[in-house]
């Protein structure tokens, strides 16, 4: 039996004389405490046991809600969770978002995606297109709508800013309002670094082309620009730019066990020669 399995639950499925099917439950866990030994019956011929299962546990997995919702972050959802779900987690709607416009970015073969989304639709049909289940991963981003007012910093009064995003393997990913003049390591600084996980050589610049949704995407090696100070390999960032961080490929489970069994096969051989031994 599988580990989920609920033997005490057991039904085993006989034909009767009339065509009909006779149904009994089995308490198989009485017989292999010892309590009852009549609970390991006899199976006859054309019989079907049917051994009953729990439902496996919904592993969670994280996506990130950044933009125009109340609390920005990292929520745990599970493979039933909707697009809503995870903004309702992050808080909902913040004012003036543009929820006509929301975009999920998803990595396919290790490359971003843009998903559009009128959330607005499915609010008031209840059209399940416009709420699409979620994948590991994911990024969820509410846009600003159009047009709203933003109420200019001190500092951004004098000196010109632009908005940022910044997803995938890194502490805080979020949208970051920061100096023009600004480099894409001050960015990754400011959402608290990379993690262990980051695979900086494939890092992707998606850059916004006149504020349409027409999208450019520029690879960058942050690798040797931190290594080798290539700081000429850094991109300017524009207003709108998304930058995203890759997670490295997972080692592979045939080429650690090759690896594996190449180690214990020269052990044993080094094992052999020491001791006088041949093959």
């Amino acid at each position: 039996m599988s580990n989920n399995a609920v033997p005490e639950e057991i039904v085993v499925f006989s034909a009767s004389g009339d065509g009909d099917y006779k149904r009994e439950r089995i308490d198989f866990t009485s017989f292999l405490k010892g309590e009852n030994p009549d609970a390991n019956p006899v199976i006859g011929l054309g019989n079907t046991v049917f051994v009953p299962a729990e439902p496996k546990e919904k592993k969670p997995f994280y996506v990130n809600v950044i933009g125009q919702v109340i609390k920005p972050g990292a929520y745990p959802v599970t493979e039933e969770s909707r697009l809503v779900d995870a903004i309702y987690m992050a808080g909902g709607f913040a004012d003036e978002s543009a929820i006509d416009k929301v975009t999920i970015i998803r990595i396919s073969s290790g490359t971003p995606k843009e998903i559009k989304i009128d959330v607005k639709q499915y609010l008031i049909s209840g059209n399940e297109d416009n709420n699409p289940l979620l994948t590991k991963g994911d990024t969820i981003f509410v846009p600003m709508m159009e047009g709203a007012k933003r109420i200019p910093s001190v500092h951004s009064a004098f000196f010109p800013t632009i908005c940022v995003s910044i997803i995938g393997e890194v502490a805080k990913p979020d949208i970051y309002q920061v100096s023009a003049n600004v480099s894409m390591l001050d960015i990754l600084k400011l959402a608290g670094g990379h993690s262990s996980q980051a695979d900086l050589e494939k890092v992707t610049l998606i850059h916004e082309i006149d504020r349409s949704e027409n999208k450019q995407q520029q690879k960058v090696n942050l690798k040797r620009v931190l290594t080798k100070g290539e700081f000429s390999l850094l991109p300017k960032l524009s207003d709108g730019d998304t930058i995203f961080i890759p997670r490295k490929p997972d080692r592979t489970t045939w080429g650690y066990i090759v690896k594996m069994a190449s180690d214990i096969s020269t052990i044993a051989i080094a094992f052999l020669i020491l001791t006088g031994k041949r093959y």
